[in-house]
């Protein structure tokens, strides 16, 4: 876009775009700012935005295939959301969660309550970190133990395969194997869980 003289090409950033969920999932959700900032200028959108969704990846994979889809932009208040909980579903065993924590950030300290938010919340019994560089697989369980504290006959347990992959779980870690993923010697792990404590005899592997 052009202020002034000046050439401005907008990110993400400047829109203050958000989006979610990714991966796999078939419904998209994007939230913008309508009054963006650039270059100290204040910007606004017309009533109708245009999105398309690009990997630009080498499949180059694009939705729509053709053209874009168009959104007319309304004011006002909206419905209420309807209510969800982030509980654990009563019949499942226990919460598997993964996590790359971008080069230790898990021990940044501008970015602790965050973590202990997102935790406390999903409250899971198994984590498996990635991008764990600078620490070891204790300091990472004792980050885990500040915000969420063990209970009585519980404590958590962790291994590190290195250099950045480590897994904290509540069950014990009776074994844990380096992976050499290709030839420019990155690993991953895999890591044998006992679930005696929830289901007798029996253990999973987690890689």
């Amino acid at each position: 876009m052009y202020i002034g003289n000046d050439v401005i090409s907008l990110t993400h950033g400047h829109v203050s775009l958000m989006t979610s969920p990714s991966v796999s999932a078939t419904e998209f959700e994007l939230q913008f700012s309508r009054t963006p900032t650039a270059s100290g200028e204040t910007l606004s959108f017309g009533s109708t935005v245009s999105v398309v969704i690009k990997d630009n990846a080498s499949n180059g994979d694009r939705l729509p295939n053709i053209g874009w889809v168009q959104y007319s932009l309304v004011s006002g208040s909206f419905e209420p959301l309807p209510g969800f909980s982030l509980d654990q579903h009563p019949d499942s065993d226990f919460r598997v969660m993964t996590y790359n924590v971008l080069v230790d950030h898990l021990f940044g300290a501008n970015y602790q309550e965050e973590f202990e938010r997102i935790f406390v919340a999903t409250d899971p019994q198994v984590i498996a970190f990635q991008e764990i560089n600078g620490h070891t697989a204790l300091q990472t369980a004792n980050k885990l133990e500040l915000w969420l504290p063990s209970g009585i006959g519980e404590q958590w347990y962790s291994e590190k395969i290195d250099p950045d992959i480590v897994v904290v779980s509540r069950y014990p870690i009776v074994d844990s194997y380096s992976i050499v993923a290709d030839n420019t010697n990155r690993r991953n792990g895999a890591f044998l869980l006992d679930l005696n404590v929830i289901s007798p005899g029996k253990k999973m592997l987690l890689i």
